[in-house]
């Protein structure tokens, strides 16, 4: 790497924002006591920007299993300052719309889901374009990003395809492999291969 890459790249490093991912705290969250809200702690002691969590983690002190607890979640990561990704493991309308009224109620900005189904890969990406168009529904004030995430069964394309597909500009594949986003235009472009 020569000076000029290096400098470039050390001045780049001050606007990367890091984020608690909860899947670190799987065994505290099923075998511990600890909450969500306790994870909204960790994040702000170490200065993440943010905290990455499923709408299971926690058991049944979850986000998705202790609904009376969400607002005050909400309002602790509003208080520290935290933004909120809900994460869920299906792409099915009734749990995306549990995702989403998660995301909703905790003042969440996206929400990361992936299709859970068997069989040829045609009919899982066909089911998860027809999922994925009830998105505008579900979201109607169109206040969430949506991402995408392959999970063992689908190539990056596929994922592309997907999202392609669906046409809705606040969801994006995950992670955006060749994917850029134009944030001038408000656009995103998919650059083959």
């Amino acid at each position: 790497m020569n000076p000029t890459d290096a400098a470039r790249l050390i001045d780049r490093v001050k606007d990367v924002r890091l984020f608690a991912h909860a899947y670190a705290w799987h065994l505290i969250f099923r075998f511990g006591d600890a909450t969500p809200a306790d994870f909204l702690r960790f994040a702000d002691v170490h200065q993440m920007a943010g905290v990455k969590i499923h709408v299971e983690d926690g058991e049944d002190r979850s986000l998705l299993h202790a609904p009376e607890s969400r607002a005050a979640f909400g309002l602790l990561a509003e208080v520290l300052d935290l933004e909120v990704h809900i994460e869920t493991s299906a792409t099915d309308e009734a749990t995306l719309r549990a995702a989403i009224q998660v995301a909703q109620d905790t003042g969440a900005t996206s929400v990361r889901c992936y299709p859970r189904y068997a069989g040829p890969v045609s009919q899982i990406i066909a089911q998860t374009i027809r999922d994925l168009r009830l998105l505008p529904q579900l979201d109607p004030n169109g206040r969430l990003d949506f991402l995408l995430e392959q999970h063992e069964d689908l190539t990056s394309d596929e994922l592309v395809q997907i999202v392609q597909a669906v046409q809705n500009p606040r969801l994006r594949p995950c992670p955006p492999h060749r994917w850029q986003a134009d944030e001038r235009h408000g656009t995103s472009r998919y650059y083959p291969g």
